[in-house]
């Protein structure tokens, strides 16, 4: 009974482990999106609010055509 116990923990920890390596190159991707260019290439940041302000102009950048025909065809 102990070793399926065991075994069961293993497996629960070893998925989280999983989940979190999967989880985060979405969550970085998420909060560079809402970076400033300046923010991108300086150092390294992962808490919004806390250590940079999010600001939707990397968006509003691709859609108005400020740098270029980005999504054009």
């Amino acid at each position: 009974m102990n070793e399926s116990k065991g075994f069961r923990r293993a497996g629960l920890v070893l998925s989280l482990v999983w989940l979190a390596l999967c989880i985060f190159p979405l969550w970085w991707v998420l909060i560079t999106a809402f970076k400033l260019p300046i923010a991108v290439s300086g150092g390294t940041t992962y808490l919004p609010w806390i250590d940079y302000q999010p600001t939707l102009q990397a968006f509003r950048d691709a859609f108005s055509g400020i740098r270029g025909d980005f999504l054009g065809p």
